[in-house]
């Protein structure tokens, strides 16, 4: 396994929010109800976020929240959206405690995602985050440290398992 993201900061504060790439061999620690190819019930946004600040928001602002429940508006540039997902499952994290949420994308959308992590990852603060938009959401804003390459992720953030469900389920229906 291979971790390349590593610490976001969000509205001052730090979380442990850890987007990694994954080898075939590292096979499922556990599969939880939401495994296997799905169409998704509205489009996901991943886009890099051009400016963060305290709500509320105006304009073309999206709301959002840091790690603490603080509201935050997020102003993003363009980005990619996601109809479908390979395969999404909740499984017990190996950094420690709590749950992640596990993505593998479809090959197209995987080589998109490879190119947008590589112009975030190379992006000073705050346009190196990369926002997880679910119904006009920021749901999730990492920071991206290197380009994500070969379609696979994890959002973790100690979540607990209703966390990560309910981001799950966010990102689904």
């Amino acid at each position: 396994m291979l971790v390349l993201g590593v610490v976001v900061v969000v509205g001052g504060a730090i979380t442990a929010v850890v987007l990694v790439r994954r080898s075939s061999s590292d096979g499922p620690i556990g599969v939880g109800d939401h495994s296997g190819p799905r169409t998704l019930d509205h489009f996901v946004g991943l886009r890099p976020v051009g400016a963060s600040h305290p709500a509320p928001c105006k304009g073309d602002d999206l709301p959002g929240k840091d790690t603490t429940g603080q509201a935050l508006c997020f102003r993003l540039d363009s980005g990619m959206s996601l109809s479908a997902v390979q395969d999404l499952r909740v499984e017990p994290s190996p950094y420690g405690g709590g749950v992640l949420i596990q993505i593998s994308l479809r090959p197209a959308d995987a080589k998109r995602f490879a190119d947008l992590t590589k112009k975030i990852s190379a992006a000073s603060p705050p346009g190196n985050q990369l926002a997880i938009v679910v119904r006009d959401e920021v749901v999730s804003a990492p920071v991206v440290q290197d380009p994500i390459a070969g379609g696979e992720l994890e959002i973790s953030g100690g979540f607990d398992a209703d966390q990560a469900t309910n981001l799950a389920n966010k990102i689904l229906t």
